[in-house]
């Protein structure tokens, strides 16, 4: 193979890969090589230990292998030194005649030896004072440690801004600096890449689709997008559902596809990035996208909306009966789907992880899923408002605006109060009708804040903005599990409480 590729104007490298001592999830940050050497358009030869040790993490921090590959050794350095956790990359030119890897040469190992010895001996003794292993239950505490020195900072700020003290001003601008780096620092200590979730889905596509009688080119995207470990433990069972939702609703049979004029194997996506303060994973296919005719039947036929209200819905509110459970459009149940289980799922898990998720479609184009993780469920950045005398707090990665509203702006569309902003009809609701609170009758200009959930946006009308504010989210118990408005509360500088508001359980 090797003689081959090189009679073709590849060339053969022997690389030696080494992951930084402490590691956690070796085997995922091997795939993030393998598949950057595949990107870059190389092909594994053979790898030391075997694939399938290095899928069980039966290696202690070094993989050699071969390769070959048209780029040269510094992009194939660049790229693989790119990736997290990676300590050394040793390549060197590999000829046919040298011996195997699965050999181990001698003469390759022991010109590696010779040329690393006196680095080799003098990284070892910097990694054993620079890398330590740390109990995940620790990093917990050091979570909550840190979310009660974000409080005590807010009361510091907010006690010593009632005094007017401008002497402290350069101190606590100091403090503010500290603390958001060593919360920066607490946060990405926690995050794990995703190809740790997303390594499992290959097979499961493969073994899926095959049994289904279809043909799918399955491919990942992003698996390097770092997320919190609390994620990573609970998203894998909602991509499950979307991707069995997408071989099983989505992807035609091969014989439909042509006569479509497609190509007759079927594409999914599934894909990971970083969006500002979120994480953004979507599942996408080029099927035969959704029959809105066929959703808002069975939302009618389940009571869901009346026939004069449906017509007039976009896309997406209409998507969003696909969410609700027991909703099902197939007629036939398989042993995949039909049962009328799998998209509430997906909305419940994601919703109680403080994230969104969204559906974009065309028929016999295809389905988008987009889902909308917060980076950390610990500490947020939230706008504190104010409705009479109670203050809620709003998460800043879900406000696209804030604005002030007249009475003459609110137009009534179907009962519905709405806004329209730059050409774009926005619903909005009054907080304290939302929450049942007692209210004066408002009078002149509203604040209202534009709150943005995936494609969806809503106005929500307070009494008084009260600024931002880094809070750290406390669960409010089994005792309000029923109460859908909220997903939490914060203690605040001056020592009151905020309820955070579930923001999709409003618009």
């Amino acid at each position: 193979v090797v003689e081959k590729a090189i009679g073709e104007g590849f060339n053969s490298y022997y690389i030696k890969v080494t992951l930084k001592e402490g590691t956690q999830l070796k085997s995922a940050r091997m795939y993030l090589v393998f598949h950057k050497i595949e990107e870059m358009g190389g092909e594994i030869v053979k790898t030391v230990p075997p694939v399938e040790d290095i899928e069980e993490e039966k290696f202690d921090l070094d993989v050699d292998m071969i390769v070959i590959i048209k780029k040269d050794k510094e992009d194939l350095v660049r790229a693989i030194t790119s990736i997290s956790d990676i300590d050394r990359v040793i390549i060197k030119d590999f000829l046919p005649k040298t011996p195997s890897v699965k050999e181990k040469p001698e003469e390759v190992k022991e010109e590696v030896k010779i040329e690393e010895k006196t680095v080799e001996e003098r990284k070892t003794k910097k990694k054993l004072t620079q890398t330590v292993r740390v109990d995940i239950d620790k990093l917990d505490t050091l979570m909550n440690l840190m979310g009660e020195l974000v409080i005590a900072r807010s009361r510091i700020v907010d006690t010593l801004k009632k005094y007017n003290i401008k002497e402290v001003d350069e101190s606590l601008a100091q403090l503010s600096r500290i603390t958001l780096d060593l919360q920066n620092i607490v946060m990405k200590v926690r995050m794990v890449p995703i190809a740790f979730v997303f390594n499992r889905f290959p097979r499961m596509v493969r073994d899926l689709s095959k049994k289904m009688g279809k043909e799918v080119n399955f491919i990942i995207k992003g698996e390097e997008t770092e997320l919190d470990r609390t994620f990573v433990e609970e998203i894998g069972e909602p991509i499950l559902h979307l991707l069995r939702n997408a071989i099983d609703h989505g992807i035609e049979s091969k014989e439909e596809r042509i006569a479509k004029g497609k190509p007759p194997i079927g594409t999914i996506v599934l894909s990971a990035r970083h969006e500002g303060n979120n994480v953004v994973i979507e599942v996408q296919d080029d099927g035969r996208g959704m029959d809105r005719d066929k959703i808002v039947k069975r939302a009618i036929e389940m009571g869901l909306i009346d026939e004069l209200k449906a017509s007039t819905l976009p896309d997406e509110r209409v998507f969003e009966f696909l969410f609700t459970p027991g909703f099902s459009t197939k007629e036939d149940v398989s042993e995949v789907s039909g049962r009328g289980v799998g998209m509430d799922v997906v909305k419940n898990v994601v919703e109680s992880l403080n994230g969104s998720v969204s559906i974009e479609s065309q028929k016999d184009v295809g389905t988008k899923v987009t889902i909308r993780l917060p980076l950390t469920l610990a500490i947020i950045q939230a706008l504190l408002v104010k409705v009479n005398n109670y203050v809620y707090a709003i998460p800043i990665a879900n406000i696209d605006s804030t604005l002030m509203v007249s009475k003459d702006d609110i137009q009534t569309v179907q009962d519905k109060e709405v806004i329209v902003i730059r050409g774009e009809v926005i619903p909005i609701y009054k907080l304290w009708e939302v929450l049942e609170i007692p209210h004066e009758t408002e009078g002149g200009a509203m604040n209202t804040v534009i709150i943005r959930i995936g494609n969806r946006k809503y106005g929500l009308v307070v009494d008084k903005l009260l600024g931002q504010e880094d809070i750290v989210i406390k669960s409010l118990g089994k005792i309000f599990s029923d109460v859908k408005e909220f997903s939490g509360a914060a203690i605040l500088g001056d020592g009151s409480i905020a309820l955070i508001l579930d923001i999709s359980s409003i618009g």
